[in-house]
This record gives structure tokens, C-alpha cells and sequence, in this order.
């Protein structure tokens, strides 16, 4: 092959070479002429639309196209399952029951666990009464005279809230017959934690602990 014919060669390849990148420079051209027509004539070319994320479904972001090329941004947003409370993805915590979202004020520990309200009821249900007896013997109130003066529940009511707590594994017996004394079982104190966050707001449980810490003040005083 001559001299001559390489460099013809060569001279069409570069040639082929310039049309197809002028090829694909035209073709952006034209996309951008495109987007700038849409600007002039008012079409959206990006558009987000914040929705809350339903029950049990994460947050995130997806992007789809129109026909005409918009392009459009759907943001889930979280949001707590329980109150409403709007919810960070760093912060986001899911019950291990139920899935439901949870903010930090209605996340519930138990164990190794966290629940919502309603999964710790059904896993573990819990009355008021056989609450402010399991604290009050946590606090070494053992007596049931003791408990009924502390917690203002009836002593037949006391008697039964016991014998639930001994069922439930959160008290046991320590000693033999009469001489036996009421003691919290290490799943007794992780119920009064959780539970502790399900009845915090409540007044009449407020007053119960404010009694409670009067009357152990008064014992220590004695």
C-alpha cells in the first residue's frame, strides 16, 4: 500500500471521526434548546412532591419522566406512626412487632427490643394496679399493708395484682412458707422501665411516686 492511499485512508477516518462528534454535539444542542423552549413556554422541567410515608413504610426519593419530559421528584417523608411527630432518617426506629415508625418519645425498650405501645401491651399487658404494686416492691415496699397504704389500691385488688405478677415471671418467692419475701425477677425491672415510659404522663401515677418517695424519706428519717 502506497503513501498516498494510507493517508487517504487516515484522512477518512478522521473525517468520520469529526462527524460523529459533531453528530452527538448537535444532538445535546438540540436536548438543550428543548429544555429552554419548555422554560419560555412554562413547562415544569423539575417538580417535587413531598408525601408522608404511610404506615410501616420508609422514607425515600424516586424520579420519573412525563411524555414531555418533565421530570418529577416524589419524596416520602416519615413521619412517627404514634403522634405525627415528623421523624430524620438517622433517628428513624421501626417496632419490631408491628414495623410502625417511632420518634423517640414513643419508642419503647424491652430487652433487646423496641415496640410501640400497643406491641407491649399484647406482649406483655400490664394493668395500672399490677404496675404501682410491681414499683412499689422494686422499692423494697414488700408488706402488703405497705403496698395498699403507698398505692391506694385495696388490699383483695393488692393480693390479685401479686399473684398476676408472680404468674407473669416479673415476682418470685425468696424463702420458704410464711417467711417467704416478695422480690422484682430481672424481667420485673425491664417491665417497670417500659412501663414507666407508657404512664409517665400520667397524674395519678405521678402523685403515686411522689407519695411513695415521701414515704421512703420518712423511713430512712426513722
Amino acid at each position: 500500500m502506497s503513501g498516498k492511499e494510507v493517508s487517504k485512508r487516515e484522512s477518512i477516518n478522521l473525517g468520520q471521526i469529526i462527524e460523529q462528534a459533531l453528530s452527538k454535539f448537535d444532538a445535546r444542542l438540540k436536548g438543550i434548546e428543548n429544555r429552554l423552549s419548555q422554560v419560555e413556554t412554562g413547562q415544569i422541567l423539575m417538580d417535587e412532591q413531598h408525601a408522608p410515608a404511610e404506615i410501616g413504610q420508609l422514607g425515600g426519593r424516586t424520579l420519573s419522566t412525563s411524555a414531555t419530559g418533565a421530570v418529577r421528584r416524589d419524596v416520602k417523608v416519615s413521619f412517627c406512626d404514634v403522634c405525627g411527630k415528623r421523624i430524620e432518617e438517622e433517628n428513624l426506629t421501626l417496632c419490631y412487632s408491628c414495623g410502625r415508625k417511632l420518634c423517640d418519645k414513643c419508642l419503647i425498650k424491652l430487652s433487646a427490643d423496641f415496640l410501640c405501645v400497643e406491641c407491649l401491651k399484647d406482649r406483655l399487658p400490664l394493668s395500672k394496679k399490677e404496675f404501682k404494686v410491681l414499683v412499689a416492691i422494686t422499692n423494697e415496699i414488700v408488706r402488703i399493708g405497705e403496698i395498699e397504704k403507698i398505692t391506694k389500691i385495696v388490699e383483695d385488688d393488692v393480693r390479685s395484682a401479686v399473684s398476676n405478677l408472680l404468674l407473669l415471671g416479673l415476682l418470685r418467692k425468696k424463702g420458704i412458707s410464711i417467711a417467704s419475701r416478695l422480690e422484682v425477677t430481672h424481667d420485673g425491672l425491664e417491665a417497670c422501665g417500659a412501663y414507666r415510659a407508657v404512664y409517665y404522663t400520667d397524674e395519678d401515677v405521678t402523685r403515686f411516686y411522689d407519695e411513695m418517695a415521701s414515704y421512703l424519706g420518712e423511713k430512712v428519717r426513722r
